[in-house]
């Protein structure tokens, strides 16, 4: 299992090489933009307490579900019947 300071490192590479203005984002990217600390704009959901931690399990909750989901449609798109042989390139 890859580290998270692994994961990001290669996500900035795949951005940094399409320098070109995306039109799509991903749900971990939205997420992680709704909670970042900016230092002119005050962010509600950060200091909502409880309530943000409650935020923070939903959304990892869905990413995961994604995630899952993901698999399942790959099965589906190549009609995969091994379930040993998803996931594997």
């Amino acid at each position: 299992m890859a580290s998270i300071e692994g994961l990001l490192h290669m996500e900035s590479e795949v951005l940094s090489k399409g320098k070109k203005k995306r039109q799509i984002v991903s749900y971990r990217e939205y997420y992680c933009y709704k909670i970042q600390i900016r230092q002119k704009e005050p962010n509600k959901t950060l200091h909502s307490g409880r309530l943000f931690q409650q935020y923070i399990v939903d959304q990892y909750i869905k990413l995961e579900i994604i995630e899952v989901l993901q698999g399942i449609i790959d099965i589906l798109r190549y009609g995969e019947r091994d379930a040993s042989n998803i996931g594997k390139g």
